[in-house]
């Protein structure tokens, strides 16, 4: 029995794969709300199956920018990229292809208390092991 390497985490999959397209600093990418407020990316992953080369991760991607025009913006031009797939990712640990996307829920604004404003869109990935 051959053991395959873990799937990269989709987190940092993610980090890496989106500070290479928007330019934006890893520093503006995360998993929980810095608590300085600048333009920041969060990524959280939902669920989703699994299967010997493929992941099908289910992801909420939100976008927090002083203005709603910043973070429209934003969300916007990373969701032209999600659709604009295939992707190739190098990650740490090894390479993903994204395969397919299909966004479940277009950017729209949800509610915030912190400063700025706050749009999220989801997400349903298939990525596939490379190496």
């Amino acid at each position: 029995m051959t053991l395959l390497k873990p799937f990269p985490d989709i987190h940092k999959t993610m980090f890496v794969a989106l500070a290479d397209f928007t330019g934006l600093d890893t520093a503006q990418f995360g998993i929980e709300y810095p608590d300085t407020p600048t333009t920041f990316v969060r990524v959280d992953k939902l669920g989703g199956p699994r299967e010997k080369l493929r992941d099908y991760p289910v992801i909420d991607l939100e976008v927090v920018a002083p203005s709603y025009g910043e973070a429209s913006a934003l969300i916007e031009s990373i969701d032209a990229w999600f659709t604009s797939y295939p992707h190739s990712i190098a990650t740490p640990t090894g390479v993903v292809v994204l395969d397919s996307v299909l966004v479940t829920r277009s950017p729209v604004e949800i509610p915030w208390d912190g400063p700025g404003r706050r749009l999220a869109a989801t997400y349903s990935l298939t990525l596939r092991r490379r190496d």
